[in-house]
């Protein structure tokens, strides 16, 4: 270490153990950046590479903070999207605070805010967003909350864009409502397109702000493509991963458990990690490769953020890439402490090839996808009124109204859309009135007994149905459409087949015994992952211009080309071109999957016919193929600029895309529910101003 390095100005506590717990010969270029902004008080975006140090970068100079005030103890919070994330942030933390005599303490679903160790004075809370809902629920007044003067958020990005940012940004405004005092923000990410935007998001008002970024790293890279793969085959696979330490990226849960199968009878270790496995299913898979266990994981995002699960030799990626951010995230997992970082993608078709190559030309121009931020958080806003009222009882009507007003997280929201969401809740019953006073009615407290805890989460689980062993242990999830095969035959869940072998109470869940015979995964539910714009207009730059001067091997480029030369001329990132197909009609849009469906909408309402079919609408976001004896090229491109759209009077058929069972969508009314489908759902704003701008082409009919 230099002699004017950040280390020698910390704690001679924090010194040790950096030098000796931790073994570090210097503190990282970010952690340098990092502190002096951070010490003095400023809100923070730091954003570097997944395993550049970020987290340290947040938690050494607060730490510095922690131990110089004491005992005054000043108490720090960490928001993670994960509860995994928590725990393993819990075991890093640990083994830097136990030296320093400090204690760092976990809240989340297994531990209600209820049952918080209100005695202990830790100097790290870890918590998710809907757990720190709880906990100012169940700790209001006490000395805990006052003192919690930072909150560092991990993976800003994936909260951001959420409903779920809007709830922590809510928390922490009544926080500082409550205690007085104003809470530091520093938001972690490895990968934003708009970190401006994203920093002015947390950011507290009248404070400094600034975002500190990484400086850029030349590291190795090695992709191997494995084309023409047929979904069944693992003779090409198994080499590159047996005796190494590997992850295998699934596009769907349900292709998780199905690459599982293909390597029974292998000899290689296998688990499978997703979202509908158990807690404790997954802990196994993390377990078992943080203490350098050899082996592979299939699994899905739930591996993409930062659990640490140790150095990994090799990462596969089965299918086609929907996101720049998601590509980095899962490229950052390998490659580290300085070795080179080795991705295989095993590919269908060249649809899929041209993705990737796609998200590899992104990130070699440095282009990664802006987070949108959540404009009309009005699900939010509604919880913490129902939240305030069940937990005050008696509030007048303006403290009710003073609560969300002119907080940063609903700066959209007007006091007149607040006062209409009240006046609904009380035209419906659920709030009583009482002269300038409101009170939770009969209504509202029945509502409130049957969400079983679920009243502090905006994302809500679904219909779901659990699946337990014959000993009572939680194996996972599967939905509740699925639910009736799976009680009649078998299914694959976890890596393992299962056949039903009773019922248990919990919401008639399914009781299962392992088999030794293949089975089929059940229908998981959940929402389609979409093709981003960002990489759709990479896609259609190289349609028209291209592949970047990288090097791609000859297979790829082939496969490229291949599919290049089935797009009509003129595709581009500029234009929209149409062309007749045999008796089908084609838009080649390179919008996306999301926005291709809502133009298939919005031209099923134009055209007004029974017989106007949508064969496709490109499940990779490139273009929609179209039926109807009615429609001609000529209509479409007529209709193409959408100047009939009209945001302050938003069509009917933006009722198709609301998903009525989301919490706390039953208490909004139609105006509220419009602005959150036009601007936050369906973004239509930013749809036409972007139909508007493209060149509509009509390209030459070819028949099929």
């Amino acid at each position: 270490m230099t002699v004017d390095s950040i280390f020698f100005q910390l704690h001679p506590s924090l010194k040790q153990v950096i030098s000796h717990t931790l073994q570090w010969k210097d503190l990282t270029g970010i952690q340098e950046l990092a502190y002096k902004p951070i010490c003095t008080g400023d809100d923070i975006l730091l954003t570097a590479r997944t395993a550049g140090g970020k987290s340290e970068a947040a938690f050494i100079p607060v730490l510095d903070m922690i131990l110089n005030r004491h005992p005054d103890l000043p108490v720090c919070l960490y928001i993670s999207p994960l509860k995994a994330l928590i725990i393993d942030m819990a075991v890093r933390l640990d083994h830097m605070l136990t030296p320093l005599h400090l204690s760092v303490l976990q809240i989340h679903g297994d531990l209600p805010g209820s049952k918080i160790p209100v005695s202990d004075t830790p100097a790290i809370i870890l918590t998710t967003p809907e757990s720190l809902t709880i906990l100012l629920k169940g700790l209001s007044g006490s000395l805990l909350v006052e003192r919690i003067r930072v909150c560092i958020i991990d993976e800003v990005h994936s909260l951001a864009s959420s409903e779920r940012g809007s709830q922590l940004m809510a928390s922490l405004s009544k926080m500082e409502q409550k205690s007085g005092l104003s809470v530091q923000r520093i938001g972690l990410s490895a990968t934003i397109g708009n970190p401006d935007e994203v920093l002015s998001w947390i950011s507290r008002r009248g404070t400094g702000s600034q975002v500190i970024m990484a400086e850029h790293e030349t590291l190795l890279r090695e992709f191997t493509f494995l084309c023409g793969w047929d979904g069944s085959e693992n003779t090409r696979i198994l080499p590159l991963i047996k005796g190494k330490r590997s992850l295998i990226f699934a596009g769907s849960r349900g292709e998780a458990e199905i690459l599982s199968s293909l390597f029974e009878g292998t000899g290689l270790e296998v688990f499978v990690h997703h979202s509908s496995l158990s807690p404790a299913t997954r802990s196994e898979a993390e377990q078992a490769f943080s203490k350098g266990k050899s082996g592979t994981i299939i699994c899905t995002g739930t591996l993409e953020l930062g659990i640490d699960i140790g150095a990994l030799d090799l990462v596969v990626h089965s299918g086609p890439v929907f996101s720049v951010s998601s590509f980095l995230q899962r490229l950052g997992r390998v490659g580290r402490r300085g070795n080179c970082a080795q991705m295989v993608f095993i590919l269908r078709d060249p649809g899929e090839t041209v993705l990737v190559a796609a998200a590899i030309s992104s990130a070699a121009l440095d282009l990664v996808e802006n987070v949108r931020i959540i404009r009309y958080p009005y699900r939010v806003l509604v919880q913490q009124i129902i939240i305030t009222l069940l937990s005050k009882w008696r509030v007048s009507m303006e403290t009710l109204i003073r609560s969300v007003s002119g907080c940063n997280w609903c700066q959209r929201i007007s006091d007149e859309r607040i006062r209409l969401i009240i006046s609904s809740l009380i035209s419906e019953g659920y709030i009583l009135p009482d002269q300038e006073f409101c009170m939770p009615g009969p209504k509202l407290e029945a509502w409130a007994g049957q969400q079983h805890g679920s009243l502090f989460s905006v994302i809500g689980d679904g219909k779901i149905c659990k699946v337990r062993s014959s000993g009572g242990d939680l194996i996972g999830t599967i939905s509740s459409r699925s639910a009736d095969r799976c009680r009649t035959g078998s299914f694959r869940l976890g890596g393992i087949s299962w056949v039903t072998t009773g019922v248990h109470s919990e919401k008639d869940g399914i009781q299962a015994t392992p088999i030794k015979s293949p089975a089929d995964p059940p229908v998981f539910g959940g929402t389609f992952q979409g093709t981003s714009f960002l990489l759709m207009q990479q896609v259609a730059k190289i349609a028209r211009n291209g592949l970047l001067d990288l090097p791609f091997p000859d297979l790829v480029r082939d496969r490229v080309n291949d599919f290049v030369s089935s797009l009509p001329q003129g595709v581009g990132p500029d234009s929209i071109v149409v062309r007749s197909e045999g008796d089908c009609m084609s838009i080649y849009s390179f919008l996306g999957d999301e926005w291709n469906r809502i133009l298939c909408h919005y031209l099923k309402e134009a055209c007004r016919n029974e017989n106007f079919r949508v064969l496709t609408a490109g499940s990779d976001g490139i273009s929609i193929r179209l039926s109807s004896p009615d429609i001609t090229s000529g209509w479409i491109m007529e209709r193409l600029g959408m100047e009939n759209v009209d945001l302050n009077i938003p069509p009917e058929w933006i009722w198709h895309f609301l998903e009525t069972d989301k919490p706390f969508t039953c208490f909004l009314p139609g105006e509220c529910l419009k602005e959150m489908l036009v601007y936050d759902e369906l973004k239509l704003d930013d749809l036409l101003l972007e139909m508007g701008s493209r060149r509509i082409i009509l390209a030459p009919s070819i028949m099929i």
